[in-house]
């Protein structure tokens, strides 16, 4: 065996490891989720949110609470959300069905819990 197979030999060894640990990683992380998911199912939980309380005035970010899930429901974890021009329209109270106070931002990143 060369010098560049013994190299080879220690990089994909170490690549499998770091593959390893990855997935471990990944399965603990997945672990966690489904220890929240469990310690939350059938509860009311607090969460923070950007909540419009009238039209056009600046949002506020506070603890809302949140009812259990239903059926055919589910709960998400919200990373990042965003607000368009159809937010705007009602924030703005422009629509008819303008209904305050309000939380905007119909769409969303984030996962299942």
């Amino acid at each position: 065996m060369n010098s560049l197979d013994s190299k080879c030999g220690h990089l994909t060894e170490k690549l499998k490891l770091s593959a390893y640990s990855f997935i471990r990683l990944l399965i603990y992380k997945y672990q966690q989720e489904l220890e929240e998911m469990s310690s939350t199912k059938g509860q009311v939980i607090r969460c923070k949110a950007a909540v419009a309380w009238e039209a056009g005035k600046p949002l506020v970010i506070e603890e809302v609470e949140v009812a259990p899930r239903q059926k055919m429901e589910v709960r998400l974890k919200i990373l990042f959300t965003s607000l368009c021009h159809t937010d705007l329209y009602f924030w703005e109270a422009k629509a008819q069905n303008s209904v305050f106070p309000r939380i905007l931002g119909h769409g969303a990143a984030g996962h299942v819990v």
